[in-house]
C-alpha cells in the first residue's frame, strides 16, 4: 500500500472512532438528562402538594385565631376582665402545658400565604 492509501484509512478510523466516541457521550449525558428531569419534575409535584397543604394549615391558623377572638370576647363579657387579658391568660393556659404560645394571626397567615402563592 502506498502512503496516501494508508493516511486515508487511517484518517478515516480516527473520524470513525471520533464518531462513536462523540455519539456515546452525548447519549450518556442525555441519559443522565432525562434522569435528573425526571427527579425535578418528581419534585416540583412534591413541592406543590407540600405548599397547599401549607396554605392549608395557615387557613386553619387564621380559623382558630378567629375562634379564639369571639369566644374570648363572650368570655370577656361575661367576666368583666379585657378581652386581651382573657386571650392572654388562655395562651398562659395553653404553654404551661407544653404547647407553643399562639401568636399568629389572620393578617400574619394571610401575608405568609400571599408568599407562598407568588
Amino acid at each position: 500500500m502506498d502512503s496516501e492509501t494508508i493516511r486515508t484509512i487511517t484518517t478515516s478510523a480516527i473520524t470513525a472512532v471520533s464518531t462513536l466516541a462523540g455519539a456515546a457521550i452525548v447519549a450518556y449525558f442525555g441519559y443522565r438528562t432525562q434522569k435528573h428531569t425526571g427527579k425535578t419534575e418528581d419534585m416540583e409535584r412534591e413541592l406543590e402538594r407540600c405548599k397547599k397543604e401549607l396554605i392549608s394549615g395557615y387557613h386553619q391558623v387564621s380559623a382558630y385565631y378567629q375562634l379564639e377572638e369571639k369566644y374570648s370576647e363572650q368570655v370577656a363579657s361575661v367576666t368583666g376582665q379585657a378581652q386581651k387579658t382573657v386571650k392572654s391568660q388562655f395562651r398562659d393556659a395553653v404553654q404551661q402545658e407544653g404547647f407553643d404560645r399562639p401568636k399568629w394571626t389572620t393578617l400574619e397567615c394571610e401575608k405568609a400565604i400571599d408568599d407562598l402563592t407568588v
